[in-house]
């Protein structure tokens, strides 16, 4: 089963079980349900911690559509605030009418990514599980690009970015995408002015380098709420 070739249009998963096991426990004082099980619980996601070895070895693989129904399984979804390094401006844009996920459309959003599905040189789940860091900055660098013009090798990302932890949701509303995804937040600093322009038009739109202190103030998706405070904490500031 896991040498067998993932096919086209299936995405990786894990089960949602484990992980909502996790979760911090803490009273519910607004709307945002999601959280933040942080890094130093997870460990490093390619070393022998016994949740990240518990992510990276159950790894599954379903088609996007049916993963999207069913909250008993959570995609993957790298998660990644680009932070400018000369002015700790953050990275900014608006959810475009033809993104994938129409939950989201309309809200500012300061993380990039994509969902894990085929990549080079990794055909089977048993290659996603043997070198699972490279698999998630290669799936980065690809969306990166196509997002924001930015080019990154695998081997930059996996030195440079800083690795927050997993962001999850336990919201009563079955329709909120966190239901359905994993995020795996990731802090990037880099040179804004290799940050182009989105090959994504409509999906990524309104681009634009934000402080802080302006980005509190934007209406946030759910996720972005959370990688704000993130990157407050980045900053000394939260």
């Amino acid at each position: 089963m896991f040498n067998n070739p993932i096919p086209k249009g299936q995405v990786l998963c894990i089960h949602a079980e484990p992980v909502h096991a996790c979760k911090p426990e803490r009273e519910r004082t607004n709307t945002n349900f999601t959280d933040l099980i942080p890094a130093n619980q997870v460990g490093d996601l390619n070393n022998k911690s016994l949740f990240a070895a518990e992510l990276r070895d159950n790894l599954l693989s379903y088609s996007r559509k049916w993963a999207e129904q069913n909250p008993n399984f959570l995609q993957l979804l790298p998660y990644v605030v680009l932070i400018d390094q000369a002015t700790k401006k953050i990275l900014t844009y608006k959810r475009g009418k033809e993104g994938s996920e129409a939950r989201l459309h309309d809200l500012r959003s300061i993380g990039f990514g994509g969902h894990i599905d085929s990549v080079d040189d990794y055909a089977t789940l048993q290659d996603f599980r043997y070198d699972f860091d490279n698999v998630i900055a290669k799936n980065v660098a690809r969306e990166l690009e196509e997002e924001t013009g930015f080019d990154i090798s695998t081997e930059n990302f996996l030195a440079s970015a800083y690795f927050k932890g997993l962001l999850v949701s336990d919201s009563p509303d079955i329709k909120e995408v966190g239901h359905f995804h994993l995020g795996l937040l990731f802090v990037l600093e880099v040179d804004s002015s290799q940050v182009t322009k989105t090959n994504e038009v409509n999906v990524i739109d309104k681009m634009a380098w934000l402080t802080y202190d302006e980005v509190v103030q934007l209406n946030l998706a759910p996720w972005s709420k959370v990688a704000e405070v993130q990157a407050g904490y980045h900053f000394n500031k939260a």
